[in-house]
């Protein structure tokens, strides 16, 4: 009983409480809607018949300043580009809808000439007769992002999928099929996170002073990124273009980037350029080249169609050259090349032009280990199992303090006014008739401070003039072979143990 009545003793307690309730007059004025207007809500300006109607050569056509959005997907029309821009300062967001053109049709969307501050987000584009996206009649201050294109001239191997001129930004696109060029943009552009797949011309293809990052071109029938000068391009990766992958203008800087399986070179800058952190594979023609003045630094280049890297006149450092067709690397007069390797290429592993440096290098298994023009300078360097010689130097060059070991070749061979000192030469032209662990193949030269051992002949001198001082040669087939007319301090032979010299110029042989 006491259950049920305390529900209504708790009501009469509430009801014998005083009242409070606010005012029953309004407030004075008019009454005003207290909802936002529709404007308010949705400050943007739908794209269609009614805002937005087409004309002579466009389904739609923007003529204002302002927001633009799309309300549902659009087909292309003989004659007609799909959404037509005619004013500055137009942001159009095509929803994720498509615009799908036709035979006859003429650009998904086209910015008219002279109109900039543009920008064309979140759209699908599918068969234009023209480009996708057309902005490139001095339209500046274009921003494309998140447009996805496929088949981009399905009737037309004219255009292409996204054309704009200077200053654009075109980020996170995606071209597949592409007709003439996937992404083409002026100078002073940026292309950010897109992949581009074919393209009669190229997939990328970018003006002087253009930023590349994070792209991909994948089949494109030309050069898969192509720009002019003083461009960077930054993890970009080319794969199966019949051009080169990667090629620049001078001045431009390549970092972080992989070329593969491109008909031509992998990569290839103009002068006064950088590579830097590349990988080049499998490509028809060199891995990396270079104009004059360049830099290739911590690269490698394997299985390429020719040699792996070529610089016209620079440096080459940190980079490892395997199994090329041609050269493992070459770089021209007065260049260096340090701290690289070279392994199994058909031809030389490494060469340089005339007054060039090979510092600290490693070259294994090719056809000549190390090569130099004249005037050259090699040092601190190994080279091991080539099939002709270790280091073969021209004139007025100097070897020094290099190993060279197992070479079907001479170990180290020089020409005419050039050095050998301070080198290790073990089993080399072991099977060469004429062979030498050091060779002086020309006149005026100097053999000094070497030590060879179980070569074909240890120290050899076939020219005249060559002086020879202070070399150690044990167990050679035969330890000297020095021809007539040559300057070599005494030999003295099989020395006993404590023996003393009071030459300081002499050669041992034991």
């Amino acid at each position: 009983m006491l259950r049920t009545l305390a529900p209504f003793a708790i009501a009469g307690a509430l009801l014998a409480l005083p009242a409070s309730a606010g005012p029953l007059d309004p407030p004075a004025g008019p009454i005003a809607p207290t909802l936002k207007s529709l404007a308010l809500v949705e400050p943007r300006t739908a794209v269609n018949q009614a805002n937005t109607p087409g004309d002579a050569d466009s389904v739609f056509r923007i003529t204002e300043p302002g927001s633009y959005y799309l309300v549902a997907s659009l087909a292309g029309e003989v004659g007609k580009s799909g959404i037509e821009i005619a004013a500055d300062g137009v942001a159009l967001d095509l929803g994720g809808f498509t615009l799908s053109g036709g035979a006859g049709s003429l650009h998904g969307v086209s910015v008219k000439p002279d109109c900039s501050n543009v920008a064309i987000t979140d759209g699908r584009f599918t068969a234009w007769d023209g480009d996708c996206i057309n902005a490139a009649s001095n339209n500046y201050n274009v921003r494309i992002e998140r447009i996805q294109i496929r088949f981009s001239s399905q009737f037309s191997f004219s255009a292409g999928g996204i054309r704009v001129t200077d200053g654009a930004l075109i980020r996170g696109c995606q071209v597949i099929a592409a007709g003439a060029v996937g992404i083409s943009v002026g100078d002073y552009s940026i292309i950010e996170s897109c992949d581009v797949a074919g393209g009669l011309n190229g997939g990328i293809i970018a003006g002087s002073g253009c930023v590349i990052t994070d792209c991909a071109t994948i089949a494109a029938s030309d050069t898969g990124i192509r720009t002019f000068n003083s461009a960077t391009i930054s993890g970009c990766t080319a794969l199966s273009n019949l051009g080169s992958g990667i090629q620049t203008g001078s001045g431009s800087s390549v970092t972080n980037c992989a070329a593969s399986e491109n008909s031509d070179a992998g990569i290839a800058v103009g002068a006064g350029s950088s590579v830097e952190n590349c990988s080049a594979w499998g490509n028809g023609d060199s891995g990396i080249t270079t104009g004059f003045e360049s830099s290739v630094l911590n690269c490698s280049a394997m299985q390429n169609g020719f040699d792996g890297f070529v610089v016209t006149s620079g440096v080459i450092a940190g980079c490892s050259a395997w199994l090329n067709m041609h050269r493992g690397m070459s770089a021209g007069d007065g260049s260096l090349i340090a701290r690289c390797t070279a392994q199994g290429n058909t031809a030389d592993g490494i060469s340089v032009g005339s007054n060039g440096t090979i510092r600290g290098c490693t070259s294994l298994g090719n056809d000549n280990g190390i090569v130099g023009v004249s005037a050259v300078l090699v040092n601190d360097c190994s080279v091991a199992e080539n099939r002709s010689d270790g280091i073969n130097v021209g004139t007025s060059s100097s070897v020094l303090a290099c190993l060279a070991h197992d070479n079907a070749g001479d170990g180290i061979e020089i020409g005419t006014g050039s050095s050998a000192r301070g080198n290790t030469c073990e089993s080399n032209a072991t099977d060469l008739v004429g062979g030498a662990g050091i060779r002086a193949a020309g006149d005026n030269g100097l053999i000094e401070d070497n030590y060879t051992s179980n070569n074909r002949s240890g120290i050899r001198a076939v020219g005249i003039n060559n002086l020879i001082v202070r070399n150690r040669a044990s167990a050679n087939l035969a330890n000297y072979s020095i021809g007539a007319g040559n300057r070599d301090a005494q030999i003295i032979v099989d020395p006993a143990s404590g023996f003393v010299s009071t030459d300081p110029m002499a050669n041992y042989s034991y």
